[in-house]
């Protein structure tokens, strides 16, 4: 069928990411930034209106003076953890691929009683000793999920100066063969370029100060498979970048 379209395209466009983002329960939290992309404006530099690194100006000054408006020069996006992760459960066949982990783990266990202690087959984190300790003493229950994060560049243009910068998260409960595909990584959030961050730690804090609520509070989730809704800690396990990445993390 035609439709016929009334309104510009970019009001089209805004209905349909915000009908999206009601139907999925995820959405973009937007924050400030320096327009030189030194740092954003949160944590300890939530308050102020300069950027403390290059002194740019976090408002428009042209908005401002004419209008007595203030108005971010550019923004960030955050794409908060929570929601993506009850995502993942509302279906049974989700429920059950994100129970692989609480499985997997208790069969090493299991072998490990058996054969005094020793794994014969080193195959995913799961057989790692710190996170085996970690789930044996209960700071990783069976409903939690371990995540682990990364970032990196991209160049968005091959022939011009476009760098970005995308951080992602990965959910380890999920088998080795599905944990890395597309439709299993969970977005973080974005940087605009084209210039690097020089304070990292400030584009990351919202999506951390994110997570340690969930952690802290714990996260509400409906489980399909047994139509119950459960609480899930968060865990993470590991931060990871690429050798320039590495720098900043």
């Amino acid at each position: 069928h035609s439709i016929h379209l009334t309104r510009p395209s970019a009001l089209i466009c805004y209905q349909v990411k915000k009908t999206v983002a009601e139907l999925s329960g995820v959405g973009a939290i937007l924050h400030h930034m320096c327009p030189n992309t030194c740092l954003a404006f949160t944590g300890p530099f939530a308050n102020l209106e300069y950027c403390p690194l290059c002194n740019a100006p976090r408002f428009d000054p042209i908005t401002l003076q004419n209008n007595n408006k203030k108005v971010a020069q550019r923004e960030f996006y955050t794409i908060p953890l929570g929601p993506q992760l009850q995502a993942l459960w509302r279906t049974k066949e989700g429920a059950k691929n994100i129970r692989y982990r609480t499985q997997r783990t208790n069969e090493i266990l299991q072998e490990m009683r058996t054969n005094n202690g020793h794994i014969s087959k080193y195959d995913d984190i799961f057989c790692r000793h710190d996170y085996l300790d970690a789930f044996q003493r209960g700071d990783i229950g069976p409903n939690d999920m371990v995540l682990m994060f990364s970032f990196d560049g991209c160049q968005l243009y091959e022939l011009k100066v476009s760098e970005a910068w995308v951080f992602i998260w990965i959910v380890l409960d999920h088998a080795p063969e599905v944990r890395y595909k597309k439709r299993n990584v969970l977005i973080g959030g974005f940087i605009p370029g084209p210039k690097k961050p020089q304070n990292m730690d400030s584009f990351l804090f919202p999506g951390f100060h994110h997570l340690m609520a969930l952690q802290k509070e714990g996260l509400k989730v409906w489980d399909a498979l047994t139509n119950t809704v459960i609480t899930s800690y968060p865990f993470f396990a590991l931060g990871t970048a690429d050798g320039p990445g590495l720098s900043h993390l």
